[in-house]
């Protein structure tokens, strides 16, 4: 099957490039166009923010710029391959079954935001075919729709800083993870072009709707190896056509349009193996997506969970695939908005947040988020819940503290256990079936009894029917039920072994074994004149053939086997069995005769010998059998007539009369076999039932308190983890402030809520007479060098009405000081304390005091003047 590239006409599928910009964008828009060919093989929509009661003149303008028809967009207008179309004031732009819609620009208090507004309609239209790209601007506008076509398997340009008059819009996609090119908008012309000619983004023929590019099973299987290679993650088992879109975009991007290309340029960069692993991954999430599912968690799950707990319970939330941590850190804020702003009210809270990729745990735990949250988040919210910190926001400590992030493997590392919910919304889809009820298994599992799963809206626990059931099914929210058998979770090492490697491993045991039985079987047949034979196991299965057995045994018609017994000659089955049995039994040799076929004319008499092998190296018992034969005497079988009926002869009789001793033995040694067989299955199945309840009781019991160690493992390294992470903060703090406070030259004490010392600068020594030994001690029991009348209820004062007290004193040196009382407050804005800070004003003091007494000298003088005087000024 071959990928058959034709080109395009306008009946024929092909990509949208929306293009966004605002301040400085029409440069960059400009830019682009002159480098694009008046056939590039796509449709170009132009974006930007425009008045909304002037006309604009920006289809004008670019249209000078360009060969390709360009127009403003019109409502419900075709799209067409080779046309360029510009947004009109005052409107939102969207794309629909192929045509442009137009929607009037609605009044609220959001800021408008178009497109973002045309980027999502546009991923949600053409899927992977999507392609999006920002230009020069301010704020935030486009990052959250470059983030729906990354999501669909599209492709985004941003530009570069350096050719970008105003670097708001790119700088926001590009801190977002959304940017796959950062290039100035000449290059992102001549990208476009080529990007339009790969298979992932042309029309293709007679290929799959869900495939962009047709994948080899070979050459998936070592895309498969190198990511577990490299990676240690296997993506066998995620779903065929997610694959496919995500390979076929990183082969795009490079532009590689044979398969087996690529993987030879994954085996020579490593980065890029890194780079298609974080593809595949999909890490796409936000704040409160989907609010109407937070306000069933808020005002139904939540509040039920909460009142099924006592006062000293943990309510334990798990939520897989947590990405950035958007969704952990909003479920966080619905249960802080459940018990309002006093603390002592609020529930002990662990959120378990996990995800596969390093990167998004990182970005998780600083909880640092850029400014276009404000669309997904109320102001109410934004000011309760965030830090502004420049351009970005901070998530507030205390949902900080209730959220644990780690780095885990869903389906190989140990779940956290003793859940209360599990929100796992939006990453089943990637999975098929086999996976999916493997972390069904595991979730039923982990959740405490009644314990709550919720599911994205695309997703569903229909499967699973046994486990769960449905109780919202408008929002997706699922209850453990209990089922009749024990749910089963593995765990895998999460190691990669090559199968090559295992495989050799046991052809080397087998080969160190058929090598020893082989050289006791070669003795065995020396010893007896290298007749002909086979080896059997304890099975009655043929292990090898000694010479030309043909006369003795054949296949027969139909399937092949190696069974002794259904190898064997018909004449020769019955004293052949008797004497297995019978050195089966004795453990010794066995000889016996029977009559075999005629050769040559001549009936033989077949020696049959089985001879039992053993040894200290072998796992088994075997048994080797032997054939040998003889002539029958020419008047054995003699037949004469008499009046036209047979007379058999006495010898004739003879061998029949032993003939039927042979089969009566034969019966009687099956019998006995049968017997004894019977006993020992009876016994044995006895003695199997007892085992087998023992063990599996062990067995659970067992299972139970693996997976509780390693739960609690998992929770102890993660809590390590954090508190690794906490330290290396609090460390880098602690030196900053050090250092900050030994370079202040002017004395500051800081004190607690009950005025304890807790840091002191050096100059607090000479002036206060506090030393470093006095931190811990509260201020009143240190006699300072300096008299601060009524100094307790001044700090208290400051404490109750968080004014600040300003006021001077004079040290024992006749120095001055300005001092300064504030209110300490904590990052959460909280008062924790005092700061006391003392500046030198003696300088600027005895300037004022010199200058007192020269005027009181003047007055003096022109006192004691007896004549008339008057000064005048200049």
């Amino acid at each position: 099957m071959k990928v058959l590239i034709s080109a395009k006409s306008k009946h024929e599928p092909f990509p949208i490039v929306g293009i966004g910009g605002s301040a400085g964008g029409l440069e960059a828009f400009q830019e682009l166009l002159k480098n694009l060919s008046a056939r590039p093989g796509m449709a170009f929509v132009f974006i930007m923010h425009l008045a909304p009661e002037h006309r604009s003149m920006l289809a004008e303008l670019l249209a000078r710029e360009t060969k390709m028809p360009l127009s403003e967009a019109k409502n419900h207008a075709s799209i067409e391959v080779n046309h360029a179309y510009v947004i009109p004031p005052n409107m939102n732009i969207s794309v629909a079954n192929g045509k442009l819609i137009l929607v009037k620009r609605a009044v609220t208090d959001m800021k408008h935001m178009p497109v973002d507004h045309f980027f999502r309609s546009l991923a949600k239209e053409k899927g992977s075919k999507a392609i999006g790209v920002i230009l020069s601007g301010t704020a935030t506008d486009g990052t959250l729709g470059a983030e729906s076509i990354k999501a669909e398997g599209g492709i985004i340009f941003v530009q570069d800083e350096k050719s970008a008059k105003f670097n708001g819009m790119p700088q926001s996609a590009i801190k977002a993870g959304c940017a796959d090119f950062i290039l100035s908008p000449k290059k992102i012309a001549r990208e476009l072009e080529a990007i339009a000619e790969h298979p992932y983004i042309t029309s293709i023929k007679h290929i799959d709707k869900d495939s962009s590019i047709i994948m080899e099973k070979e050459e998936m299987e070592d895309i498969y190896e190198i990511l577990r290679s490299i990676t240690s993650l296997d993506f066998t088992h995620y779903k065929t056509p997610t694959l496919n879109r995500r390979i076929s975009r990183r082969m795009a991007m490079l532009k590689i349009t044979k398969l087996k290309d690529y993987v030879k340029f994954l085996r020579e960069h490593e980065e890029e193996v890194k780079d298609l692993h974080d593809d595949l991954l999909i890490n796409v999430t936000s704040f409160f997506r989907d609010p109407k599912v937070f306000d069933a968690l808020k005002k139904r799950v939540l509040p039920e969970i909460l009142k099924s707990k006592k006062k000293e319970e943990k309510i334990r939330i798990w939520v897989p695939g947590c990405s950035s941590g958007e969704e952990a850190y909003s479920i966080a804020m619905c249960l802080v908005e459940i018990f309002g702003y006093k603390a002592n009210l609020r529930p002990n809270v662990q959120i378990f947040a996990t995800d596969i990729s390093e990167r998004s745990i990182d970005r998780a735990r600083k909880g640092v988020y850029g400014k276009n949250i404000k669309d997904h988040i109320t102001g109410a919210r934004l000011k309760r819940f965030f830090t502004k910190k420049g351009d970005s926001y901070r998530i507030a400590k205390e949902l900080r503290d209730m959220c644990i992030f780690s780095v885990q493997n869903v389906f190989n590392d140990p779940p956290f256990s003793n859940l209360d919910l599990i929100s796992c919304r939006n990453m089943l889809i990637y999975l098929q079936p086999i996976l999916q009820s493997s972390v069904f298994h595991k979730f039923h599992y982990v959740l405490n009894p009644n314990g709550l799963l919720l599911l994205g809206q695309s997703e569903s626990a229909v499967d699973s029917s046994n486990l769960f059931k449905v109780i919202d099914k408008k929002q997706n929210i699922f209850v453990k039920k209990f089922p009749s058998s024990i749910s089963e979770i593995k765990f895998n090492s999460g190691l990669y072994v090559p199968k090559k490697l295992q495989i050799n491993e046991r052809i080397n045991v087998k080969n160190a074994k058929e090598a020893d039985l082989a050289t006791i079987v070669d003795h065995i047949v020396l010893r007896e004149y290298a007749r002909c034979g086979v080896l059997i196991n304890s099975d009655m299965t043929v292990v090898s053939f000694r010479g030309q057995t043909g006369r003795y045994i054949e296949s027969a018609a139909g399937r092949p086997s190696l069974d002794i017994f259904k190898l064997t000659r018909k004449e020769l089955l019955l004293p052949l069995r008797a004497a297995i049995f019978k050195a089966k039994k004795s453990n010794h040799k066995v000889r016996v005769d029977a009559e075999g076929q005629k050769h040559n004319g001549r009936r033989t008499l077949v020696n049959i010998t089985v001879i039992p092998v053993e040894n200290d190296s072998l796992d088994e018992k075997f048994f080797l059998i032997l054939f040998d034969e003889s002539p029958i005497l020419a008047n054995a079988n003699l037949l004469s007539k008499s009046k036209g009926m047979p007379v058999k002869s006495d010898a004739y009789i003879n061998n029949l009369q032993k003939e039927l001793d042979e089969t009566k033995e034969y019966l009687q040694t099956v019998i006995e076999e049968q017997g004894g067989v019977n006993e020992e299955v009876k016994s044995a199945n006895e003695e199997i039932v007892a085992s087998n309840e023992e063990l599996q009781s062990t067995n659970e019991e067992l299972e139970t308190a693996k997976e509780e160690l390693q739960s609690s493992n998992e929770e102890l390294i993660t809590t390590n983890e954090e508190l690794q992470n906490r330290n290396a903060e609090a460390f880098l703090l602690n030196n900053d402030l050090i250092n900050l406070l030994s370079n202040i030259n002017m004395p500051v004490v800081m004190m607690g809520i009950d005025f304890t010392i807790r840091r002191i600068t050096p100059q607090t020594e000479k002036l206060l007479n506090i030393i470093p030994s006095d931190v811990g001690r509260p201020i009143s029991k240190i006699k300072l060098n300096v008299d601060i009348p009524d100094l307790e209820n001044m700090l208290s004062d400051v404490i109750k009405t968080l004014q600040s007290k300003s006021f001077e004193v004079k040290d024992m040196d006749e120095n001055w000081y300005s001092v300064h009382i504030r209110p300490y407050r904590t990052i959460d804005n909280k008062i924790d304390g005092v700061v006391m800070i003392f500046v030198d004003i003696t300088k600027s003091r005895k300037a004022e005091d010199v200058v007192r007494q020269a005027r009181e000298y003047a007055e003096n003088i022109i006192e004691t003047m007896r004549e008339p005087l008057i000064v005048l000024g200049t």
